[in-house]
């Protein structure tokens, strides 16, 4: 019930952060009355993300490495794109991490070690695909409701060179398919960035 309620005040605070204030109001119930239940706001945004992840689908770990790392990162997308408030509970101050979130991403990184990938370049390579499929992400969601047009007046600011750019960049970007693209070129540029190192 407190999770529902958590769930139903991120729905209507648009991008904030999980309010302990907010969940409360929704349930009837002092903000100290949730102490009852979890320990901390960082147990309540657990439980928040795992409820977020619950139903993230399982990879086929018998494909081959490359195709378990493009499979996350397309399964994370179009997860994420249907509950965007759980970008904002992925990390949060203090230092915290959803751990359902990094259950379901380790993945990653099983597909590394199966390519021969150890130690610090395992690391730095599994935080290179995270950090860019989650950026690629967190770009398309920022984007979503925004006419991704820069008003005329601002344009009209513009040397004629820049201006040329960036309409053009605007034609490629304004796609309906551009995000997807975008997702494609980034793990297959990752892809290609493993099999170069391997």
């Amino acid at each position: 019930m407190i999770v529902d309620a958590a769930l139903h005040a991120l729905s209507e605070q648009s991008g904030d952060p999980l309010s302990l204030g907010a969940t409360a109001r929704i349930l009837g119930v002092t903000p100290m009355a949730l102490y009852t239940y979890f320990n901390s706001r960082d147990d309540l945004i657990q439980a928040v993300a795992e409820r977020l992840m619950s139903d993230f689908p399982a990879g086929d770990e018998a494909q081959l490495p490359e195709l378990c790392i493009r499979d996350w990162a397309f399964r994370m997308r179009n997860h994420l794109l249907k509950r965007p408030q759980l970008l904002g509970m992925l990390s949060w101050e203090g230092g915290h991490s959803s751990s359902a979130w990094l259950e379901r991403s380790v993945e990653v990184m099983r597909a590394l070690e199966e390519l021969g990938y150890t130690g610090s370049e395992l690391a730095r390579m599994t935080l290179r695909i995270w950090h860019r499929v989650m950026s690629a992400i967190n770009v398309e969601i920022a984007s979503k409701g925004k006419s991704g047009q820069i008003a005329s007046d601002d344009l009209e600011k513009l040397t004629p060179d820049t201006r040329e750019r960036v309409l053009r960049l605007h034609q490629v970007s304004g796609r309906e398919d551009f995000y997807e693209d975008l997702m494609e070129f980034e793990v297959s540029s990752m892809i290609d960035t493993i099999r170069r190192q391997k």
